[in-house]
């Protein structure tokens, strides 16, 4: 996985506001780089009538509507559970997001597992790309994993932690391709390397061996693909 998912994070990612979804709408303005943008607030409701997603929108250069400001949604009872902006269509800033696991298609049980839910997902972008860290922590603030990205692309550290604090598993990236893998081993949990990687490609020792008697033929590194 090297870029972000919109399962995830894309509370609402529609280009215009369609007459279907939408319940109310409201106009405003939003002075962006000294030009007054006529901006639309889109409330799109549950059937009980509260608010499930409140966004706005503004008439692009093609004279089409994106999502332009400041995206917010909620639960059926009204709570707020995500939040971020949008910069004509493409998100900017910071984003989070309230989730529980089987809402996501990102983290897999037995990474939380030992974590308590609800999970909170909050992602720093620039330009509708994820940039920065990507963070997900639990109930209790305690993180589960923080990934680091460059332009969509895994850059950096990836870590995987334990619900004491310790941490589990880390990965380091260098503009999308493994340069490390270390796991937690021994009683101390100390990350010990698993697997050396060159351009991003594993390398392992491959051993070949005489159907016979099995003595060895031949032996070496080779790249996987």
């Amino acid at each position: 996985m090297v870029a972000f998912p919109a399962s995830d994070m894309d509370l609402s990612a529609a280009d215009s506001p369609e007459a279907g979804a939408v319940s109310s709408a409201s106009s405003d303005s939003t002075s962006t780089n000294e030009l007054d943008i006529n901006t639309s607030i889109v409330v799109e409701r549950y059937s009980n009538g509260r608010t499930k997603t409140e966004r706005q929108v503004a008439l692009d250069a093609e004279g089409s509507f994106v999502n332009h400001g400041d995206f917010r949604a909620f639960n059926e009872e009204g709570r707020l559970i995500g939040a971020g902006t949008y910069r004509f269509g493409k998100r900017e800033g910071e984003w989070a997001r309230e989730f529980h696991t089987k809402e996501s298609q990102v983290i897999s049980e037995n990474v939380t597992e030992g974590f308590v839910g609800p999970f909170t997902s909050t992602a720093k972008f620039h330009d509708g790309k994820l940039h920065g860290e990507w963070t997900i922590t639990d109930s209790k603030s305690h993180p589960v994993v923080v990934w680091q990205f460059a332009e969509d692309e895994r850059h950096g550290k990836s870590s995987w932690f334990n619900p004491d604090g310790s941490t589990r598993k880390q990965i380091e990236y260098d503009k999308g391709q493994i340069v490390t893998s270390m796991v937690a081993t021994g009683s101390k949990k100390e990350l010990t390397p698993v697997a050396e990687f060159v351009g991003g490609r594993e390398l392992v020792r491959e051993i070949s061996r005489f159907s016979k008697d099995r003595k060895i033929k031949s032996e070496g590194l080779v790249l996987k693909p």
